[in-house]
């Protein structure tokens, strides 16, 4: 090896430890706070960027329309939802912390999504 490869090899070595970059897998994130809502899609409005969530509902209920008064309409924020999400699919919902001062029932009204996670297709 020439001084100039070594030179290179030591300097790409350096930059990766400052880095922090020493293990090769990502860092796992762990979520210790319970979901908001889990539950079926039953709608989605693209347009307005929101999709009903109902509770306790089987998923044959979520894909042929039967729904229980208990839906949630979840609002996002600059999300392409019939790419991501479809009618059927069961999900668990975080709410933004600006909802954190309200009671459980006034966030499920209209919450604003945090975090959605894809539990079921």
């Amino acid at each position: 090896m020439t001084i100039t490869s070594k030179i290179i090899l030591l300097l790409f070595t350096f930059i990766f430890l400052v880095s922090g970059c020493t293990y090769p897998y990502p860092k796992t994130e762990i979520v210790s706070e319970e979901p908001l809502i889990i539950g079926y899609i039953t709608d989605i409005n693209e347009e307005k960027q929101v999709i009903q969530v109902v509770e306790n509902i089987s998923k044959e209920e979520a894909l042929y329309g039967v729904t229980k008064d208990n839906g949630s309409w979840i609002q996002m924020n600059n999300v392409i939802i019939n790419d991501v999400f479809e009618i059927g699919n069961k999900v668990a919902i975080w709410d933004s912390p600006i909802n954190e001062n309200s009671s459980k029932e006034e966030r499920k009204a209209m919450p604003l999504a945090k975090n959605i996670v894809l539990i079921e297709k």
